[in-house]
């Protein structure tokens, strides 16, 4: 399928889950846990090589800026955005009007808690614009730690005509085309849930 019919399949709702992100979340699951979330201290990322290099690790913090910032971004990850990603905050990465949902969003998967699977926009200064796909789960920091997300995203191809937007910086993260929350034992939030924009379906 080439990029501009994915993107047409990804407007219309139609990009099923695949299946590096549904291995993504089978090895979530496995990492050993008492609750529902794991600790990051369980999380062994020499067990899961084929992950690493498009994984990102990400600190909530709702209550100041740095609001979501990066712990570990994986190299593939640098390459793309031609600068090293750890240190920054990602909400800096959107437009402003989509800092708060993107804040609210990551906050409410932490607190639900819930996994999250999305169709992104990416635009980079090189001009290219990718459709990605994200998916999403939460990880307890710790003692003293704020809380983590553990996030792998998957580069679906390009993107062309009208979604192909210049950056507003270095690297400019898009609203969602699609996405749904993921169930790992608390539910999902309702659809009114604050966050993200754009329709959630059953993927």
């Amino acid at each position: 399928m080439s990029g501009r019919e994915m993107q047409v399949w990804a407007m219309r709702g139609d990009v099923d889950r695949s299946q590096a992100s549904l291995d993504f979340e089978a090895m979530w699951r496995a990492i050993p846990k008492s609750g529902l979330v794991p600790f990051l201290r369980d999380f062994v990322p020499e067990k899961v090589p084929a992950f690493l290099s498009e994984m990102v690790i990400i600190e909530v913090n709702p209550e100041r800026p740095p609001y979501l910032r990066v712990r570990l971004a994986g190299t593939a990850l640098n390459e793309r955005a031609r600068f090293e990603m750890t240190g920054t905050d990602y909400a800096s990465y959107l437009p402003a009007e989509y800092r708060q949902g993107a804040i609210d969003s990551a906050d409410l998967m932490v607190n639900f808690p819930c996994g999250l699977w999305q169709l992104m926009p990416v635009h980079y200064d090189t001009g290219v614009s990718r459709l990605l796909e994200i998916t999403c789960f939460p990880l307890l920091g710790g003692a003293g730690r704020k809380p983590m997300l553990m996030t792998f995203g998957q580069d679906l191809g390009f993107l062309g005509g009208d979604m192909a937007q210049p950056p507003e910086g270095k690297l400019t993260v898009d609203t969602s085309m699609d996405y749904a929350y993921i169930d790992i034992g608390a539910g999902v939030p309702p659809k009114e849930a604050p966050g993200l924009t754009g329709e959630i379906s059953g993927h």
